[in-house]
């Protein structure tokens, strides 16, 4: 007699006659039986008293926390007749590829179905979760995110990202571009180097590409003075280490350099490879004396 059921009512046993009294328990062992013909027996029901139930809807927003939705009552059967909860799911909050159903609770812990109480005081929570997929990002290897030149991470639907870059020193972030994805609002902001887009439906790959700094030599060395042969006016951090070609000028001597990295006039400048920073260089002079000898006659 297990199995069967009817809307608004509990089994409460079998009986040998149509509208008899209970003979067997559902779920009893008929035996002794010792007539040869066909045995009937009939259901047994008792009418259950009608009762409500709320039910509340919880739908996880884009930063992953639960926010309610809505709230409803339904029309129910009190003692034994149970309802599956996915026979309350609200469609208008499961979405294919954004959200879906994740379950169901009462007074905190989670059910499959839900038997309500005769006072009408059951509350049935349903929460909608919003789905997640993955960014990976790989970089060039001056460029990094949280410390690493390959980046993995899982966002929720509609969540605003933004992922900061960090580079060496004498590097710049020069390219960033989706790789795979649909996204879009993407945007690099090459001022701060942080990447900004709101996470689609599908995975995201992304590339990052560093480019060289280039910084500037000033030379402050008069306007009547010249070099013989010209010095770099910019370098970079990877430019290979190269000393200074001096100026000269006509009736002075040349006794040094001041300025940048300079503590005190150096004859040798040399800018060495790694070295970054504009660079602001002052030329010394010695004006040239001469003796002069004066003979009179006599």
């Amino acid at each position: 007699g297990e199995g069967i059921s009817k809307d608004g009512y509990e089994l409460v046993g079998w009986s040998l006659n149509k509208n008899g009294a209970v003979n067997y328990n559902p779920g009893q062992v008929v035996k002794g039986l010792t007539t040869k013909s066909n045995l009937t027996l009939y259901a047994v029901w008792n009418a259950l008293g009608k009762t409500t139930y709320k039910v509340d809807h919880y739908v996880m927003d884009k930063n992953g926390t639960y926010q309610f939705a809505s709230s409803e009552t339904k029309d129910g059967f009190a003692s034994s007749t149970r309802v599956p909860v996915e026979d309350l799911i609200n469609n208008q909050y499961v979405s294919k590829g954004v959200t879906k159903f994740d379950h169901a609770e009462n007074n905190g812990t989670i059910i499959s179905d839900v038997s309500p109480n005769r006072d009408g005081t059951t509350v049935i929570s349903m929460y909608y979760s919003r789905e997640q997929y993955t960014i990976t990002a790989s970089m060039s290897p001056h460029a990094y995110m949280n410390g690493s030149n390959s980046y993995t991470s899982r966002a929720y639907v509609g969540q605003s990202i933004s992922l900061p870059i960090n580079l060496d020193n004498g590097y710049k972030l020069l390219k960033a571009e989706v790789t795979s994805g649909n996204v879009s609002d993407f945007n690099v902001n090459y001022s701060t180097n942080i990447i900004t887009f709101t996470m689609p439906s599908q995975n995201v790959a992304l590339r990052v590409n560093h480019g060289l700094i280039k910084y500037k030599i000033n030379y402050n060395i008069g306007d009547d003075a010249k070099f013989l042969k010209n010095n770099p006016v910019e370098y970079d951090v990877e430019t290979a280490t190269f000393k200074l070609n001096n100026p000269v000028r006509e009736h002075y001597t040349f006794i040094g350099w001041t300025g940048t990295n300079l503590s005190s006039a150096q004859l040798d400048v040399s800018i060495s490879k790694g070295t970054t920073g504009d660079i602001n260089l002052t030329a010394l002079w010695l004006i040239d004396s001469y003796n002069v000898t004066i003979k009179y006659p006599g």
